[in-house]
């Protein structure tokens, strides 16, 4: 992957894929960084939006976490794992209705 950004270093998915391999290494800002690189060249990386979310969700950043959720669910409405995510994250905020109508349609 670095080389392919030595060759683009505004492709917008290798920096998403390196960002993913943050995650998964358990270093949360750097890949939040890389999420937020990808994000500037491509507002509508489902990756970089949907992992930052979960990032923000395990952080207990709510209000952070549902902002990535509901632009990655705008790109990608169906999104089982998000939608059940998008819920646990409106109830921890008290937002029970809101959670309710995502069970009642999902």
């Amino acid at each position: 992957l670095n080389q392919a950004l030595q060759i683009d270093p505004e492709h917008a998915q290798t920096l998403s894929h390196i960002g993913k391999i943050y995650k998964n290494l358990n270093q949360l800002d750097r890949a939040l960084a890389y999420f937020g690189r990808a994000l500037q060249i491509d507002r509508s990386d489902f990756i970089a939006l949907s992992e930052s979310g979960y990032i923000y969700k395990d952080r207990e950043e709510f209000k952070n976490a549902l902002k990535y959720f509901d632009a990655a669910l705008h790109i990608n409405p169906d999104s089982a794992g998000l939608l059940l995510a998008k819920r646990k994250v409106l109830c921890r905020l008290d937002r029970f209705a809101e959670a309710k109508r995502i069970y009642i349609s999902a």
